[in-house]
């Protein structure tokens, strides 16, 4: 049933998750933007309500996004720092717009949820937890002495914990207990739900999802045009193979078998020359293409030396 989905701690999972989060900060300027050319008695507290939600030709309806594990991705050496700052805003602005962010994980200390993100998290639930710093942890800064511990919790008291931020005072609450199967009940029923409303999409519609990077592999290309059997084979040989199956579709850019990355882009014959022109003599190794694209090229041009001359 969800547009997005990624499982696991894989780099490609987080670049994923980071995706999908610029996506939906994204999409806040643009609720932004529809509720601000509402009339003020359609929308009187410049926030998503329950009618306005259920028009759906403003698309104003509610968005739920949720990460499991999230210090994974707080962590992360390259993604870490942007998705704390996406996660943020989303948090901060996201609420009056109809979007809610859910983040868990098992330890929330500043490591595995900056300070940044947990300072803005108005909900919060806590299960059972060993001891005071853990509690506090998770139901803010002296909540133990306040009298909310859920440290008091036994082993029994299964899906049983503190949740704060939907009244004055904290409630002790019990959630619903689904294993497995009755977790994919549920995802059959809801998913047969939105396909009588007409409201799947992305991931669930088996749509190519265009905000995604692109993935390579470059040994699987060449193991497209050269047999695992065959031995030293020459840059050249590669090439001209390949440009033999992209020359075979009706358009390269959509050439089947091949990843964009070993593609052959556009080289203007003007270039060409030059290029061959000003090259100067220099030990003989595997001739490997270089191309750029260009503008005003039609075709495609390839320059290579003659036989028996040397490349760089």
């Amino acid at each position: 049933v969800a547009h997005h989905y990624a499982s696991g701690a894989k780099d490609s999972t987080i670049e994923e998750c980071v995706c999908s989060l610029r996506e939906v900060h994204k999409d806040l300027e643009r609720r932004a933007d529809v509720i601000d050319g509402l009339p003020e008695q359609a929308c009187p507290e410049n926030k998503v309500t329950a009618d306005l939600a259920a028009q759906r030709s403003l698309g104003l309806h509610p968005l739920v996004f949720a990460i499991d594990e999230c210090q994974e991705l707080f962590s992360h050496e390259d993604y870490g720092d942007e998705a704390e700052k996406l996660c943020t805003a989303i948090i901060k602005r996201g609420r009056a717009l109809g979007i809610i962010l859910l983040l868990a994980t098992q330890r929330p200390d500043k490591d595995s949820m900056p300070t940044g993100v947990s300072g803005n998290v108005l909900v919060r639930f806590c299960l059972k937890v060993a001891g005071q710093t853990e509690n506090d942890m998770v139901l803010g800064t002296s909540a133990y002495k306040n009298g909310v511990r859920a440290t008091t919790f036994t082993d029994e008291d299964l899906g049983i914990g503190y949740l704060l931020g939907v009244s004055t005072e904290a409630r002790i609450v019990r959630g619903y207990y689904v294993d497995n199967p009755a977790a994919g009940r549920i995802a059959d029923r809801a998913r047969a739900m939105r396909e009588a409303a007409g409201t799947l999409s992305g991931y669930a519609a088996g749509e190519v999802d265009k905000t995604q990077p692109p993935t390579y592999d470059l040994l699987a290309d060449i193991l497209t045009v050269v047999p695992a059997t065959e031995e030293k084979v020459w840059n050249s040989v590669v090439v001209d193979r390949s440009l033999t199956v992209w020359r075979r579709s009706a358009l390269i850019s959509t050439a089947p078998g091949l990843s964009k990355r070993t593609r052959p882009r556009r080289l203007s014959s003007q270039r060409c020359s030059s290029r061959s022109a000003s090259r100067s003599t220099r030990s003989s190794r595997p001739w490997t293409a270089r191309a750029r694209t260009g503008a005003a090229s039609s075709g495609i041009t390839w320059w290579r030396p003659p036989r028996g001359s040397s490349a760089a």
